[in-house]
């Protein structure tokens, strides 16, 4: 059973720091991402790992994108994926991006083990 705060002001403050999931949305005060999706030649600005994720999960597999990541006003690492599966392959990663492939693909849950006594 799912808990969920039940005013519709509580609601709507919870959806604005939550993802779909329920995940906690962080923003990154002084960066952003430049996402680039093939053909397009406008990018979408995403602001958390949970935008990066809303953009890319619902594209249809073998999609290129290009992301430049940007902290500071200054390009500070590209990547170029395809849409594969439940994440992206990478076709290269550069600076900053490096393992930002790993931040694409839908949560794994942990499945927390049993509590051992001594």
């Amino acid at each position: 059973m799912e808990t969920l705060p039940s005013c519709p002001a509580c609601r709507a403050r919870f959806e604005k720091y939550h993802d779909a999931q329920g995940h906690a949305i962080t923003h990154s005060p002084i960066g952003y991402v430049k996402l680039y999706i093939a053909p397009a030649t406008q990018p979408v600005i995403c602001r958390s790992y949970a935008d990066v994720r809303a953009h890319i999960l619902p594209l249809a597999e073998g999609t290129t994108l290009h992301i430049d990541l940007v902290a500071y006003m200054v390009v500070v690492g590209e990547g170029y994926y395809t849409r594969f599966g439940d994440g992206v392959a990478v076709s290269y990663e550069d600076g900053a991006c490096e393992g930002l492939y790993l931040a694409m693909r839908e949560a794994i849950p942990v499945e927390s083990p049993p509590l051992q006594t001594p």
